[in-house]
């Protein structure tokens, strides 16, 4: 592993945890490097509200995480300390800004995903990349859309790609990546009690229902007219019911809502997996899980969720939390349970 600091190599670092999930730009960082303030060339990598770029490289000398150094954290001791560094992906910034006062107003008509993007991010120097399975819904124009003044460039984005079911993201060097991950493709891993130095299962039953109800108030245009739909989760085999109620939205999307509630009550399932060394897999693909002692008795399928990378003197692991890919897709879970 080596890191860079604003262009430079730092000599001396450990502690490192690089943090990455599949649905944020913002992921995590923190590192402690050697700090002697009387060398210039420390004081210049430290210097804090510097907002330097950080760089990791693995040991074959690529990239695999870019950041900002937002945090410092300085010590005076008998001991002297290690000076620790921590901040996000460099597409973070578009989590806390906003546009600059000589661009607005913003109003974007007959334009779409791509030129948007491009427009808004590179305010703040943040190239965009789009996966090929996107393109398509990326072309697409949006007859009108406004970034107000207090909309961040995230928040804005984030608007224009859940309305097409596009996941806003990261990559390595520092790009925003528009995608969405294939949860129906081969998995990439299959992990068990042989290859991982722990397991965990970690499962809440209170936050899960076998029916899921939602209705639909009359609307005006509907007047009399109550829309009911429901969604059976299989897991369960008592009866634990719970009733929604959609209070906007076309009558008919109770359908679809069920759907979504039953996957946020998936994230109550979730596998945690440590292994040894940096594991070559990313958030989105998919891995199979086999171990009976955490009661997965057959090959179950996962999507990985998050991934943290960990390096301490010398010592290097790999800590994933993986979620059911359903909680993505809103269709029924298999019965993960029946051993």
């Amino acid at each position: 592993m080596r890191v860079k600091i604003n262009g430079k190599y730092s000599l001396f670092f450990n502690n490192i945890t690089l943090s990455r999930k599949l649905d944020s730009i913002a992921s995590t960082f923190s590192v402690s490097v050697r700090f002697n303030p009387d060398n210039e060339f420390h004081k210049s990598l430290v210097k804090p509200l510097s907002f330097h770029s950080i760089e990791f490289f693995n040991d074959d000398d690529i990239v695999i995480f870019t950041g900002t150094i937002l945090t410092q954290s300085f010590k005076s001791a008998s001991n002297r300390s290690l000076v620790a560094l921590g901040g996000y992906s460099k597409p973070g910034i578009l989590e806390d800004c906003t546009l600059p006062y000589e661009n607005y107003p913003l109003e974007n008509n007959n334009k779409n995903l791509i030129d948007i993007a491009e427009e808004v991010c590179g305010i703040y120097s943040i190239k965009t990349v789009f996966d090929n399975n996107v393109l398509n819904e990326a072309e697409r124009i949006y007859e009108k859309s406004v970034l107000s003044p207090t909309d961040t460039i995230k928040s804005y984005l984030n608007k224009l790609t859940s309305q097409r079911n596009i996941v806003l993201g990261h990559t390595a060097d520092g790009k925003v990546q528009f995608s969405k991950p294939n949860f129906k493709s081969k998995p990439k891993f299959l992990f068990n009690k042989e290859n991982s130095i722990s397991m965990s299962n970690d499962v809440n039953g209170q936050g899960v229902h076998g029916i899921i109800g939602v209705i639909r108030q009359p609307s005006i245009k509907n007047a009399g007219v109550q829309s009911y739909d429901s969604v059976i989760n299989p897991l369960l085999n008592n009866n634990r019911n719970i009733m929604k109620v959609l209070s906007n939205g076309e009558d008919t999307d109770t359908s679809k809502a069920a759907a979504n509630e039953l996957a946020t009550e998936l994230k109550n399932i979730s596998v945690n997996v440590s292994v040894k060394d940096i594991i070559d897999l990313n958030p989105g693909d998919v891995v199979e899980v086999q171990n009976k002692e955490i009661y997965l008795y057959n090959k179950t399928i996962f999507v990985i969720s998050e991934i943290n990378y960990t390096i301490n003197n010398g010592k290097t692991q790999s800590d994933l939390k993986l979620v059911l890919p359903e909680t993505f897709t809103s269709e029924q879970p298999k019965k993960i349970f029946d051993a």
